[in-house]
């Protein structure tokens, strides 16, 4: 009676330790339904392009490192506004993975597979992000066109909160068709930090960019752990 009542026990904790788990899940912000989802490898190796976004205004400073397990990078950001009439009057970050040039299928740039892209982004404080696609036949720029509340295109990452950011190339501010998808240039996205007087001001942010996890990994954990209850229930 007393090792039924153990079992239960066990079964009801570890069935609420899937709930948790599957609920931390990283959340999807206005996700295209077929994303390209850059590897760790290839966001490891993406531009800083902060300085050609900014023509060389930008104050915001940023140091970034690997993460051990290749899955992204970590950027410690030191966000500025620095001296007015030198600097941007805003904070931001901007990073790029970049294409080689090739008009035929198979070459790197050929994502019309997809419909979009994602990746997932951590913050220990409020930052926004507006991710972008640009293609090398005409150089078409483009942004989101979805509101979700913080502007055109815009998502909100909250402090703390694994956010999936993503771009969906059917809802843009113009277009990005086919032709585009497949000699693509470059896909990235500026991170705006928090407004700032220019008085020599400054603010930390550790951002983590990763991989967006595979879907079924969190699936595979729930059914090794009801698995345990199974056989502890033996």
């Amino acid at each position: 009676m007393l090792q039924s009542q153990v079992n239960r026990l066990w079964a009801v904790g570890l069935c609420a330790l899937v709930v948790i788990l599957l609920a931390g899940s990283p959340a999807w912000a206005f996700p295209p339904s077929n994303p390209y989802q850059p590897s760790g490898p290839e966001i490891v190796g993406m531009l800083n392009r902060t300085s050609d976004f900014s023509g060389g205004a930008q104050a915001s400073t940023g140091v970034r490192t690997t993460k051990a397990d290749g899955s992204g990078i970590l950027i410690d950001m030191t966000w500025s506004t620095g001296a007015p009439f030198v600097n941007e009057t805003f904070t931001r970050h901007v990073l790029s993975q970049r294409f080689p040039d090739d008009n035929g299928d198979g070459d790197g740039g050929d994502l019309d597979a997809f419909d979009g892209v994602a990746w997932l982004i951590t913050s220990n404080t409020a930052v926004a992000v507006k991710p972008y696609s640009q293609d090398w036949d005409n150089f078409n720029f483009q942004e989101g066109n979805q509101n979700l509340g913080a502007g055109a295109g815009i998502i909100a990452v909250p402090a703390n909160t694994p956010t999936i950011i993503s771009i969906d190339w059917d809802n843009v501010s113009g277009s990005f068709g086919p032709a585009a998808r497949t000699n693509i240039f470059e896909i990235g996205f500026q991170i705006f930090g928090p407004s700032l007087a220019q008085d020599g001001s400054t603010a930390p942010s550790r951002i983590d960019i990763s991989a967006v996890p595979e879907p079924g990994s969190l699936g595979l954990l729930a059914i090794s752990v009801l698995a345990m209850v199974r056989r502890r229930g033996r």
